[in-house]
């Protein structure tokens, strides 16, 4: 199963109380269940990033530094607001859920470094063949894409995300 690194929960605690932030994010590796990884080669020169809101809605959708999961993100549960897992996205749940919290905050620490380890196992939503389930991002991204239109900053993701859907 994935795993994180042992300084994964305090180097996140420890963004959040340096830089004052709302949500702090990290790196992670992705690897199979049988290559073994060293993150010390991912992280030589690890960098702290501050991004307001639209920069990190961007980032996110960029799939560069982060994604939409849910791990490689601890946030204040003060900003959750009404955020819920959406139970009609079979895939898609956790961008959806964090892109309702981001709505929810202002300030937000990345640091670059690689302290969570997501496993791709065989037989997996994301190794396994299409299935009508996997449709359930298409809604997902149209939602968000409903809610970001107008924005001129986010603009890019709306054609990025118009473009993955199309």
């Amino acid at each position: 199963d994935d795993y994180a690194e042992p300084t994964y929960l305090e180097t996140m605690y420890n963004l959040m109380k340096a830089y004052n932030v709302d949500m702090a994010l990290c790196g992670r590796i992705r690897h199979s269940e049988f290559k073994e990884v060293n993150a010390e080669k991912y992280n030589k020169n690890p960098s702290v990033i501050l991004m307001n809101q639209e920069e990190v809605i961007a980032e996110m959708f960029s799939y560069r530094l982060f994604d939409g999961t849910v791990y490689c993100k601890l946030f204040k549960t003060s900003l959750l607001g009404d955020a819920k897992f959406n139970e009609n996205y079979f895939y898609g749940e956790d961008l959806d859920f964090c892109f309702k919290v981001m709505q929810n905050c202002k300030t937000f620490a990345l640091s670059t470094e690689k302290l969570y380890h997501y496993l791709v196992r065989k037989g997996s939503i994301v190794t396994s063949k299409f299935s009508e389930k996997k449709l359930t991002l298409i809604d997902c991204y149209n939602n968000i894409i409903e809610k970001v239109k107008d924005n001129p900053t986010l603009e890019i993701c709306v054609r990025s995300m118009q473009g993955l859907i199309a």
